[in-house]
């Protein structure tokens, strides 16, 4: 099982969450604001996705790397606490520089892995 190398240390922005995640008026985010309200998830109470995603890349295996001019991007799979207790399985993807922590890129609705998400 491969995990992302310094996970302990992974960070995630109030602004990645917030203003994007969350923001059901943010053209980009492909609905993912609409997923995750289903879930209890608000851009109030955005810290309590800011602390589920360390946690679960803490935790979850690699599913896939990415090698990018940014550094490597690593996905994980995993289901994920959320505030109505349905913990939604999804995919999240990490940015490691050479040399630096884990940086929350995004997360979307993911695939069950074929195991137990």
């Amino acid at each position: 099982m491969t995990t992302v190398p310094n996970r302990s240390a992974a960070t995630v922005s109030q602004t990645k969450i917030q203003a994007f995640l969350l923001d059901e008026s943010h053209t980009g985010n492909k609905g993912r604001a609409k997923f995750f309200a289903l879930f209890g998830f608000t851009s109030t109470g955005w810290e309590t996705m800011r602390d589920a995603l360390p946690a679960r890349v803490a935790a979850n295996p690699i599913v896939e790397t990415e090698t990018t001019m940014h550094g490597t991007n690593d996905t994980v799979r995993c289901s994920m606490p959320s505030p109505d207790g349905r913990n939604p399985c999804i995919s999240s993807i990490w940015t490691i520089e050479p040399g630096g922590e884990p940086r929350f890129v995004t997360a979307f609705p993911g695939p069950p892995p074929r195991l137990i998400c």
